[in-house]
């Protein structure tokens, strides 16, 4: 049992992003006043999640590139009706303990 000898040093953390259309609240008003704005907003989200968990992301984190390392993603667009996509993503947290830091560029 156990994972292989091989496998990476699991995270000291993680960060676990959830988007349920259906449940946020300015979402539900979209869907009523604006559903070509929230058809884009699930595009967005659909965007973003697919490059976090593509080869071409795993691609820059590996050649060093700070970018959040993805260990699960999950993309479930509603093109029919885009209230009811969800999108679940399981990232690297971004630790100052692991060089990460966030600048301030508006004072």
């Amino acid at each position: 049992g156990g994972p292989p000898a091989d496998a990476p040093e699991p995270p000291a953390s993680a960060f676990y992003k959830r988007v349920a259309m259906a449940e946020l609240e300015h979402a539900r008003l979209k869907a009523r006043t604006a559903p070509l704005k929230l058809a884009r907003d699930t595009r967005s989200y659909a965007v973003e999640a697919g490059f976090l968990g593509s080869a071409a992301c795993e691609a820059l984190v590996e050649a060093g590139v700070p970018v959040a390392r993805a260990f699960a993603v999950d993309l479930r667009p509603c093109e029919r009706d885009p209230i009811e996509s969800r999108f679940a993503m399981l990232l690297q947290e971004f630790r100052a303990d692991e060089g990460w830091a966030q600048p301030v560029l508006c004072p």
